[in-house]
C-alpha cells in the first residue's frame, strides 16, 4: 500500500457508529485499510439532527442505543484501530458548547495514542468547526447530501457542507454526478466509487447456509438500510401484491417512520454481519433496489450495486447516478415504478445472469488512490 509518512495518525470524524451499524461503509473500509499502517481514533457519529417527535422514527431506541456506545468509552477494536463515542449533542442550539466538548474529548483521547501530526478526516458536516481547529489537514468525504436528511435543518447543516469545501485540502465524492456538480465549490475535488469487501471474492462465504436455504419459492433480496429517506416502501409493497407466489426478503436495520401492516411474503431478517452477506445473494433469484426517487439518492452511489454485481444475479433497481456505470444485460434500470415491476417479472421469468469481474474494485485499491491524491497536494 502507498504510504502518507507525513502524518503520525488519522482521525475519522464518522458517518456511522462503529458499535451498531453495517462494518461496509466507506469510511470504514477506508480506515481499516489505513490501519495496517497507522493508528486509527475512529469517532463515531454525533449526528446531524435533533430527534423530534412526529418527525424522528423511534426516538427512544436510537438515544438509547447512543447512550450504550457512549458508555464503552474508547476501545481497541484491533492494531492501530481504535473506536471512541464521544459526548455530543446534535443541533444549531448546542453547537458550540458541543463543539467545545468535543475538541476537548478528542485532543485527549489522540494525546493518549501518541498523535501529534493526525490527518483529519470528516463524514458528518456538523463537527466542520472542530476538525478544522484541530488541523489546516482535513479530508472531507462526501458521500451522500446529508443536508437532504429527512427530518434534517436543511440550512443547517449545508453551511457546514460549504465550509468544508472551501477549506478541506481534498473533498472526495463517491457519486461522479454530485462531484460535478460540486467541484467548483471546493479547494480539490475527487471522484473515488465504492469499492468491494474482500469478503466478496471469497468463494466459501458463498455457501454459508441461512433463512434461504429451505424456500423452495422464488426469492427477490434486498440488502441495505430501511429508513424513510431511501427506501420506497409503497414499491415493496406493490412488487409484493403483484407477486405473491415470490418471497421478498429484507437485511438491513429498519428505522421506517411508522408501523407498516406487511403481507405475509415480505420477510425481514434484521441486519447481518458482512461476512454473511454473500450467502443470501447467492441463494436469491433476483437482487432489488428499491430506491426513492429523490435528490439523497439522486447523487448517491450506493455500496451494494457493486455488491451485487459481484454475485452475477438479475439486478433490478429504481435509478441512481451511478446505476449505468457498468454495462450489464443482466441489470434492469427503472425510472418509475410501473417499470420497476415490468423489470421484475421480466427478472424472475428469464434467467439471464452476469457476474462481474469487480477485482479492480477492492477497498485496498481505493484507499491507494486516496493516498496517492493526498501525496500530490
Amino acid at each position: 500500500m502507498e504510504k502518507y509518512s507525513k502524518y503520525d495518525g488519522v482521525i475519522c470524524f464518522a458517518g456511522e457508529d462503529w458499535w451498531y451499524h453495517n462494518h461496509g461503509h466507506f469510511d470504514m473500509k477506508v480506515m481499516e485499510c489505513l490501519s495496517k499502517d497507522k493508528k486509527i481514533l475512529f469517532v463515531n457519529s454525533v449526528g446531524m439532527r435533533v430527534p423530534t417527535i412526529g418527525k424522528s422514527s423511534k426516538i427512544l431506541n436510537k438515544i438509547i442505543r447512543k447512550l450504550k456506545s457512549i458508555a464503552k468509552g474508547a476501545v481497541k477494536v484491533s492494531d492501530n484501530f481504535f473506536v471512541y463515542s464521544p459526548f455530543y449533542l446534535p443541533g444549531k442550539s448546542s453547537e458550540k458548547l458541543s463543539a467545545f466538548l468535543l475538541k476537548i474529548q478528542i485532543k485527549w483521547h489522540a494525546k493518549q495514542l501518541g498523535m501529534s501530526n493526525p490527518l483529519i478526516w470528516v463524514v458528518t458536516p456538523t463537527v466542520s468547526k472542530t476538525a478544522l481547529e484541530l488541523s489546516k489537514d482535513v479530508i472531507y468525504q462526501r458521500t451522500d447530501k446529508n443536508e437532504e436528511l429527512s427530518d434534517g435543518d436543511f440550512e443547517y447543516i449545508k453551511q457546514h457542507v460549504k465550509l468544508l469545501q472551501k477549506s478541506a485540502m481534498l473533498t472526495i465524492y463517491s457519486s461522479n454526478e454530485l462531484k460535478n456538480s460540486e467541484e467548483l465549490s471546493c479547494k480539490k475535488a475527487l471522484h473515488i466509487s465504492h469499492g468491494i469487501a474482500d469478503v466478496f471474492f471469497d468463494k466459501r462465504s458463498y455457501n454459508l447456509k441461512n433463512e434461504l436455504n429451505n424456500d423452495n419459492a422464488k426469492k427477490v433480496l434486498f440488502v441495505g438500510a430501511i429508513d424513510s429517506h431511501t427506501f420506497d416502501i409503497k414499491l415493496l409493497l406493490k412488487a409484493a401484491e403483484q407477486h405473491s407466489h415470490v418471497n421478498f426478503y429484507l437485511v438491513g436495520d429498519v428505522s421506517l417512520d411508522n408501523d407498516i401492516s406487511l403481507p405475509s411474503n415480505v420477510i425481514f431478517l434484521g441486519k447481518k454481519e458482512q461476512e454473511e452477506i454473500p450467502s443470501y445473494l447467492n441463494k436469491a433469484d433476483v437482487l432489488a433496489m428499491y430506491w426513492l426517487q429523490n435528490d439523497w439518492i439522486k447523487y448517491c452511489s450506493p455500496i451494494k450495486f457493486k455488491e451485487y454485481l459481484s454475485a452475477g444475479k438479475p439486478i433490478v433497481s429504481t435509478q441512481f447516478s451511478d446505476c449505468y456505470e457498468f454495462e450489464s444485460k443482466a441489470v434492469y434500470i427503472s425510472n418509475c415504478h410501473d417499470t420497476f415491476l415490468k423489470n421484475l417479472s421480466l427478472a424472475l421469468n428469464t434467467n439471464i445472469t452476469d457476474k462481474q469481474n469487480m477485482a479492480v474494485h477492492t477497498w485496498s485499491n481505493k484507499t491507494n488512490d486516496i493516498i496517492k491524491a493526498i501525496n500530490e497536494i
